[in-house]
């Protein structure tokens, strides 16, 4: 998959990232994707900063790898910072890769 520029509504304006106890903000955001057919897939997400970005995906492709019938996958987006103010904000993201999660 090549690396895309897309624009995602809801994506964390502001959040900090998703481990507990961490203050620094999600530059990234890990969605993990699992189902036959993207209409009918079931997705989780997360936003998560650099320093915890590899445990997110760790625990997002093990839970779906625990719990899947059908093949995974997870693809990480570089969150851009915010330039607009308040919650629903249009956040730019970069597409960095999407990975199978083994079987």
């Amino acid at each position: 998959m090549s690396a895309a520029t897309t624009r995602h509504d809801d994506a964390g304006h502001g959040a900090t990232c998703s481990e507990p106890g961490c203050v620094h903000p999600a530059r990234f955001r890990v969605l993990v994707t699992t189902g036959p057919a993207q209409d009918d897939a079931a997705t989780r997400t997360s936003g998560t900063c650099g320093t915890h970005l590899v445990d997110t995906i760790q625990r997002l492709a093990g839970s779906a790898y625990e719990r899947r019938r059908d093949p995974a996958y997870v693809t990480v987006y570089a969150v851009a910072e915010a330039h607009a103010e308040g919650p629903g904000s249009a956040v730019e993201e970069l597409a960095l890769g999407t990975f199978p999660v083994p079987g």
